[in-house]
This record gives C-alpha cells, structure tokens and sequence, in this order.
C-alpha cells in the first residue's frame, strides 16, 4: 500500500515514496483508499477527505487532503468534520524534504538539525558525513552524489536510495525497508552482490552509471561470456530495471529467468537503438521495427 508503483506507472513512478503525514501515524502511508470519502475538490484533481480508514494515532472522521498534489504525502486537516466547517486551523506541517549542496566541498548539514523528522533528502554536489544522519528516524529517501559510507543506514528506514556507483553496497545487505536504488554517474562501478539479500528490493537503475560492460554486476560465473550479468537473476524481488542500450543488449539473454514486470531504455538511446531494444522483448522483431517506425517516423 506504500511504496509499490501501480503497473501502468512503473516508468515514471518505479522509486516512488509515499511519506508519513504529519501529525505522525495519523494517515495510512497511501496515494488512495476505499476509506477515503470526498467531500470538497478543487477543480484540480485535489480533494478534502472523510479518512474512514486512520493510521494507528488518527481517528475515523478526520478529515485529509488527497489528490494529484498529495500523492506522495496525504495532509492531515483536522478531526472531525465540524473542525473544518468551523475554520478552525489545523497543526502546523513540517517540512517533510530538504535539499543540500556542497559546492565540491563536504556538505553542511546543520539545517538537519532543525529539521529530525525529515523524510526526503538529496544530498548534491559534494562529499557526506553520513554518520550525523543516524538521528533521521523517519527518513524514506536518501540521494546521495558523492560516495558515502552507507553503514549508518542499515537501521534507519529508507525505501528509496540515489547513491555514487564508488559507495560499498554492502551495508545494504538484508536492508528489510530498501525498496528501490539507483547509481549515479560515474567511472567506478560498484559490486551489487549484496543486493541479493535485500528481500523487497523491486527497483533498480543502472543507466546512468558508467558501467557498459556490466562489470558492476559480476559475482556468478556462471557462463563464460555472460558472468558478467549473472547477478540480476538472482535478485529476489527485482520487477523493475532501468539500464542502457549497450547494457540490455549484452543482459537480455537471462532475462527470462527474472519475473520483471517493467523494463525501461535510458540514457538517450538514437531511434535506431529503441527499435533494437523493443525488439529484444518481441517475439516478432520485424514488426516491432514496422510499428516504431510508424509511431516515429522512418529513419
């Protein structure tokens, strides 16, 4: 109910995180509920919520907003009904994310401290002592663009990781929240070995990472001119994977032995190349090529 992409929604929602409201524990983690009885829109998709259905501290009756701007974070408004009819004000909102940079240099991350509940945080453009992010008991996801030290988020609760492709993956292992990662670009591969042990991982990107020839992925030799790719049929929740052209076009022969659900081209591939890629998924390759050249022209 939290976290998982509806099929149709893989591409653009695969590391997709519902956040808590706040007050904390009042709404359900969700986008949508059959709990959830509108009373009031804003022409926009939005809406004001009788939650039928409350999380562990809500009461049924409260009133939330949902919609196309909450989809990713219910509002908690007030309880009951009567409170809104009556314009009282509801709680104060917390920010929920935060972004930092550091300029090449270490990141500061003084602003954490006023902000403990964060729940979403993107740490850019320079190194990160992740040590003085134990406290962040809230924490869903985390994106990082220099290598970290990933120790210090073995026992916090995040489901999405954006991390430098030179971080060791194996604090990860048998990570219980972590739902969906991605590798920044960059030279220096990672070994995803550990990525095996994480038991609800579903979502995995590879494209952007600077590792064409898949050695990121080496572990099994289990076929000599494939050991290179062996790794992702092991991984024991995968349904989405993002990579390259050049990288499913050497992955796509174990490929049958996952249980994908989605599969996405990244990285700017030329027309030619996604007529290619579609037809590695296609039991028909010509007339792939025939139906892509209609929807795009002929090249």
């Amino acid at each position: 109910m939290t976290s998982v992409p509806a099929e149709n929604s893989w591409p653009g929602g695969w590391d997709r995180v519902v956040l808590e409201a706040d007050p904390a524990d009042t709404v359900p983690r969700a986008s949508g509920h059959p709990g959830w009885i509108p009373i009031a829109d804003d022409a926009g998709g939005n809406f004001l919520v009788v939650d039928l259905a409350p999380a562990r501290h809500g009461r049924p009756g409260q009133v939330i907003t949902a919609g196309v701007d909450w989809s990713t974070r219910p509002g908690y408004v007030a309880e009951p009904v009567t409170a809104v009819l009556a314009g009282r004000p509801g709680p104060v909102v917390r920010r929920s994310d935060l972004r930092l940079e550091g300029r090449g240099g270490e990141i500061d991350l003084e602003p954490l401290r006023q902000l403990p509940d964060v729940q979403e945080l993107r740490l850019y453009y320079g190194r990160v002592n992740t040590a003085e992010l134990a406290g962040l008991r809230r924490l869903r996801s985390l994106s990082m663009t220099a290598p970290a030290d990933l120790v210090p988020l073995r026992e916090l609760p995040v489901e999405h990781l954006l991390v430098h492709p030179g971080s060791d993956l194996a604090p990860l292992a048998g990570h219980p929240t972590l739902r969906s990662l991605g590798l920044t670009q960059n030279a220096a591969p990672s070994d995803l070995t550990p990525l095996r042990t994480v038991p609800n991982l579903h979502g995995l990107s590879l494209a952007s990472a600077d590792v064409a020839d898949l050695a990121v992925l080496a572990d099994l030799a289990v076929l000599a001119d494939l050991a290179v790719l062996a790794d992702l049929a092991d991984l024991p929740s995968l349904v989405y994977l993002e990579l390259s052209f050049d990288q499913w076009r050497q992955l796509r022969r174990l490929l049958d032995a996952t249980g994908l659900h989605a599969a996405t081209l990244a990285g700017n591939p030329t027309h030619r190349q996604a007529i290619e890629w579609r037809s590695l998924f296609d039991a028909d390759p010509t007339g792939t090529a025939h139906r892509t050249r209609t929807a795009r022209g002929r090249l």
